[in-house]
């Protein structure tokens, strides 16, 4: 806090003294102010965050998740109409970096990926410790739109940050989890080998996956996955008779899918052995159309 007191009067200083604008520029000394905002508006929070962790602990840190996770939202939310406006929202083959309206990523920066990286994993663990499902599914919610803007952002930190994000915060989890509970072999196997079978299927789906659908299913597949981790917590007290049911009604609808289709017709180009009968030429108001070879154009 201090550096950055002194680095935002050096910087009103170098730039003529202080004047006040709210349209100023780089050059400018409203500029240093806008840089120094950011630590200065939590230094002004913390004390408030204090004293609710002090009065009812574990509602501030279910608040702080709350707020986390509507910004989160938000600026998935914004990243996802840039790109429906810009590109598409399936188009992954165009580089374009999104800035989610983050004014200062107009010239560079990784306000986004920070924004990213930071929320994505509490919201994460506010899913896979929801007390109601209503909590569960509003957390479910906000996570594949997450997803879809971070994988958008074409940013190597943001696709190393987040599974290492994750990862810490579901070890710290398991880490208190355990040590409220007593070592137990049982619950060590029962823990692990579903977590291992989960890595490799998912893996093994991703690489077969992708060379013939891309990244539209990894990310379809990124969702189910995501999907079945929490299906224990949500099927909880769900009667067996559903639970058989449901399975059932899946293996039929899969296997409804994957019955052929019968012959397609081609969307491609005309073979060359083959003439189209849209090459033929038409009669329009009792002339026909010129047959001669159209000259390229260079």
């Amino acid at each position: 806090a201090g550096a950055l007191l002194i680095s935002m009067l050096r910087g009103v200083a170098d730039a003529g003294g202080f004047t006040f604008g709210l349209f100023q520029g780089y050059r400018e000394p409203m500029n240093s102010v806008r840089l120094a905002k950011g630590l200065f508006a939590a230094l002004l929070m913390f004390p408030l965050w204090r004293a609710a962790q002090r009065s009812d602990p574990p509602g501030a840190t279910r608040h702080l998740a709350d707020g986390l996770a509507l910004g989160l939202l938000v600026t998935a939310l914004a990243a996802t109409w840039e790109r429906l406006a810009f590109t598409d929202l399936l188009n992954f083959s165009t580089d374009y970096r999104t800035t989610a309206l983050f004014w200062e990523m107009h010239v560079g920066g990784a306000a986004l990926d920070g924004m990213l990286s930071l929320t994505f994993p509490v919201v994460a663990h506010a899913w896979i410790t929801a007390p109601s499902r209503r909590r569960w599914l509003l957390m479910a919610l906000i996570l594949p739109i997450a997803a879809y803007a971070s994988l958008t952002t074409f940013s190597r930190a943001v696709y190393l940050s987040i599974p290492v994000g994750v990862a810490a915060m579901f070890a710290v989890h398991a880490t208190q989890f355990r040590a409220a509970q007593p070592w137990s072999l049982r619950r060590e196997l029962v823990t692990w080998i579903p977590a291992v079978l989960w890595v490799a299927a998912f893996t093994w789906g991703a690489s077969a996956m992708f060379p013939t659908s891309g990244y539209r299913g990894l990310i379809a597949l990124l969702g189910a996955a995501a999907l079945l981790l929490a299906l224990p917590t949500a099927l909880r007290g769900v009667p067996i008779t559903s639970l058989l049911n449901g399975c059932l009604l899946g293996v039929v609808l899969s296997g409804v899918v994957s019955l052929p289709s019968g012959p397609r017709r081609s969307m491609g180009r005309v073979s060359p052995t083959r003439k189209s009968k849209s090459a033929t030429p038409r009669l329009t108001a009792g002339r026909s159309l010129p047959t001669a070879p159209l000259r390229k154009l260079k």
